[in-house]
C-alpha cells in the first residue's frame, strides 16, 4: 500500500473498525515502519551558461537488505526551483509548507488484471535516477529525506473508554510529536543553495560512531566538528555561542582554532564537495556533548550545524553512517 494518504486516515479507520466490530482485533497490528529502507543518494550537477541554470540530477539506490521499497523522496529547498523532472511512474512537485521542499512520490497503477501495482518503487538492490531539479541557485548542502512504502494501515485493538484508539506501533509518529522529520531517513546532499544562508563546509573529526553508539546521560562523551573558511565565510567571525548542532540543538562546549594539516585524513574524492578541504586550511574546532546532539539511531545519515557569522546565518551538513543502536539506548531529540 502506498503511504501518501494512509496515515492521514489512520484514526478514521480505527474508529470505523471499532464501530462496526466491537471485538475488532485482540492486539495492535503493526506493519514494517516506513524507515526500514537503506537509501544511498548521489547527485550530478551541471551548469548551462546560456540559461544560467544548474541541473541537479539525483540517483537513489536502495541497498541490498532493505526491508521496504522506497516510494517517497524529497530535497528541502528554500525557494521554488525553475522546474522539476521525475522518473517514469513518479510525480514531483514543490511544496511550500514547512519544510518547503521538492518532493517525489511513486504512483501506483492498475495492472491488466485489475490489481494495483507500484512499478516505480525502488526495491532492495535497485537504483533509480531521473529526479531532477533545475535552479539558478549554485550548489550548497541541503537536507534530503526518504520513506518506504507503507505495507498496510496500522490497526489498534479496542481500548476501553477510547473512541479512536491509536496503535502502539514502534516507528510510527501518529501525533506528530517527533518533529518534521519524524521516522524519516534524513541525509545531506548537494542542491540549490539558500540565498539567505551561507552554505558552510564542515567535517566530523575522527571516528565518532563508537562515541555516539555508547553515549549515556550519565557519562559525557565529546564530538568534535571542524568548520572551514571559504570565500563566503570567515570562521574567525563565527559567533560560537550561536552555534547549534544536531536535531537536539546542542551548544558548543568549547572551541579552538587549528590547522587541518595536523589531521591524518586528506581530501577524499568520494566525499561531496561540501565536505572536502585542503590540508593546511585554518579550521575552527567545536566540541559538543554526544548525549545532547540528538542523533536518531538507524535514521540519521547526516548531522546539521547552524550558527551566525558576521551577523549572517550559516548552515553545514556532515555525513555519518547510520548507527545501529538498541531501541532502549536511543538518544532522545530535545525540542
Amino acid at each position: 500500500m502506498n503511504n501518501r494518504n494512509a496515515l492521514a486516515y489512520v484514526s478514521w479507520v480505527f474508529a470505523a473498525a471499532v464501530a462496526l466490530e466491537p471485538n475488532f482485533g485482540l492486539a495492535d497490528q503493526c506493519p514494517t515502519p516506513m524507515s526500514k529502507i537503506d537509501p544511498q543518494v548521489s547527485v550530478k550537477v551541471t551548469f548551462d551558461k546560456k540559461s544560467g541554470n544548474y541541473r541537479y540530477i539525483y540517483s537513489i539506490k536502495n541497498e541490498n537488505g532493505a526491508k521496504l521499497p522506497i516510494d517517497h523522496f524529497a530535497v528541502v529547498l528554500a525557494e521554488k526551483p525553475t522546474s522539476l523532472e521525475s522518473p517514469k511512474y513518479w510525480s514531483g512537485q514543490f511544496v511550500s509548507a514547512s519544510p518547503s521542499r521538492a518532493t517525489w512520490i511513486s504512483n501506483p497503477i492498475e495492472s491488466k488484471d485489475g490489481s494495483v501495482i507500484e512499478p516505480g518503487d525502488i526495491r532492495s538492490g535497485q537504483t533509480l535516477s531521473g529526479f531532477v531539479i533545475t535552479s539558478s541557485r549554485p550548489p550548497g548542502s541541503l537536507k534530503y529525506f526518504a520513506e518506504g512504502a507503507l505495507e498496510d494501515v496500522p490497526r489498534s485493538s479496542v481500548k476501553p473508554g477510547i473512541d479512536e484508539p491509536i496503535p502502539d506501533c514502534p516507528g510510527f509518529d501518529f501525533d506528530g510529536s517527533g518533529g518534521e522529520f519524524a521516522e524519516k531517513i534524513l541525509g545531506v546532499i548537494e542542491g540549490p543553495s539558500n540565498p539567505t544562508v551561507i552554505s558552510a563546509k564542515a567535517k566530523l573529526r575522527g571516528n565518532i560512531a563508537e562515541l555516539l553508539e555508547h553515549a549515556r546521560e550519565s557519562r559525557q562523551r565529546l564530538v568534535e566538528v571542524m568548520i572551514f573558511s571559504s570565500e563566503d565565510m570567515d570562521i574567525g567571525k563565527i559567533d560560537v555561542a550561536s552555534v547549534r548542532f544536531g536535531l537536539g540543538n546542542a551548544n558548543a562546549i568549547s572551541s579552538r582554532f587549528m590547522s587541518s594539516e595536523l589531521e591524518s585524513d586528506r581530501e577524499d574524492n568520494d566525499r561531496p564537495s561540501f565536505e572536502k578541504f585542503k590540508a593546511g586550511s585554518k579550521v575552527l574546532v567545536l566540541r559538543f556533548d554526544a548525549n545532547k546532539i540528538g542523533v536518531r539511531c538507524e535514521l540519521d545519515r547526516a548531522l546539521f550545524l547552524t550558527g551566525n557569522a558576521a551577523g549572517k546565518r550559516f548552515e553545514a551538513g556532515v555525513s555519518i553512517k547510520p548507527l545501529k543502536c538498541p531501541v532502549q539506548n536511543r538518544i532522545r531529540v530535545r525540542h
